[in-house]
């Protein structure tokens, strides 16, 4: 899935299908960043290209995405103590 809204990217790779944001905007990017979700620049993607090309251009480390998630899950978690 490629496409400009984090979440429906997000879904897709929840569900276990590939995914990359089209980071058209900074709001886009800040949100693919913080979470560690693929994403690519809108402005590397103009004009003719191809799948291979968009998965060349992306920007993605599973190492720092598995960091973040522990990192955002434990603010989560922190937020939540004492919420009933």
């Amino acid at each position: 899935v490629f496409g400009q809204r984090i979440h429906g990217v997000i879904a897709a790779i929840q569900s276990g299908t590939a995914g990359v944001c089209v980071a058209f905007d900074s709001r886009t990017l800040e949100l693919a960043h913080t979470m560690g979700y693929p994403y690519v620049l809108a402005s590397e993607i103009e004009g003719s290209v191809t799948i291979k090309s968009i998965i060349e251009s992306c920007e993605f480390d599973p190492d720092r995405f598995d960091e973040q998630r522990e990192v955002l899950l434990a603010g989560i978690r922190r937020s939540m103590v004492g919420v009933k």
